[in-house]
C-alpha cells in the first residue's frame, strides 16, 4: 500500500513518518508466539526454510517459473512446496496477493501476510459457511498462513490481525509437510472465532503501553 513503507533491514514498518508495530512483534513482545525457550539455531534454520518455501510457493501463486538452484535444496524443501502445490488444487485454491504488506488504520499496526485468496465454497464445510455467513457465493475470500513448523496457537490471533485489514471473515492455517505428504483434516486448519480478534488487538494495548504509550 503506497502510504506504508516498509525497511527490510530493520523489519520496520513506517506510516506518515511514525514508527507502527508489526503483528509479529506485538506477539512475540509478549511472549504469545510460542517462541520463548526456543533454540537460537533452530529458530535460525527455520527462518532459512521459511525463506525459501515462501519464495518457491510465491513463485508459485504468480505464475512464475521457478526451479530450486540445486539439488540439495531441492531435496530440502522440496516436499514442503509439494504440499502446498496439493492443498491449492484441493481446494480450488486462487491467489489474489502473496506476502502482502497490509496495515490497519484504525488501530495503527501493520504486517505481511502470507496468502490472501479464494477457495471452492465447496471444499468447505456447512458448518464453516454459516459461521462466515457466506450465501450464495461461488468462491470464498481466505487468508492464509504457511508453515514449515510446529503449529502454534498464536497462527489465529495473527491472521485475526491480518483479516482485520482486508476485511476477510475466513481464514486457515496451511502446514507444508517436509515429505510432501497432504491430508485435508491434518494439514488445513481454520479459524473463525470472533475473539481472536478481541484478544489481538488487547495485545496491541498492553504492547503498546509497555513501549511508551502507543505508535499512533
Amino acid at each position: 500500500m503506497s502510504d506504508l513503507i516498509y525497511i527490510a533491514e530493520s523489519h520496520q514498518y513506517h506510516h506518515d513518518g511514525k514508527l507502527w508495530p508489526h503483528v509479529t512483534q506485538v506477539l512475540r513482545g509478549l511472549g504469545l508466539d510460542g517462541m520463548e525457550g526456543v533454540p537460537k539455531y533452530n529458530l535460525e534454520a527455520g527462518a532459512i526454510r521459511g525463506k525459501a518455501v515462501h519464495l518457491a510457493c510465491k513463485f508459485i501463486d504468480e505464475n512464475k517459473k521457478f526451479a530450486w538452484p540445486n539439488a540439495d535444496a531441492e531435496r530440502m524443501f522440496g516436499g514442503y512446496v509439494e504440499t502446498y502445490r496439493q492443498f491449492k488444487a484441493d481446494f480450488d485454491y486462487e491467489p489474489i496477493a502473496t506476502e502482502e504488506r497490509v496495515h490497519d488504520h484504525t488501530y495503527c499496526y501493520a504486517g505481511t501476510l502470507d496468502m490472501r485468496g479464494t477457495v471452492w465454497w465447496k471444499r468447505l464445510s456447512d458448518a464453516i459457511l454459516r459461521l462466515i455467513r457466506a450465501d450464495n457465493a461461488e468462491r470464498i475470500p481466505v487468508v492464509g498462513d504457511r508453515k514449515t513448523g510446529v503449529p502454534q496457537r498464536s497462527t489465529a490471533l495473527q491472521l485475526a490481525a491480518y483479516a482485520r485489514c482486508v476485511e476477510v471473515k475466513l481464514r486457515m492455517e496451511v502446514n507444508l509437510n517436509e515429505d510432501g505428504s497432504y491430508v485435508r483434516e491434518r494439514d488445513v486448519t481454520f479459524y473463525t472465532s470472533p475473539l481472536d480478534e478481541k484478544i489481538f488487538l488487547s495485545a496491541l494495548a498492553v504492547f503498546n503501553w509497555k513501549n511508551g504509550g502507543g505508535n499512533g
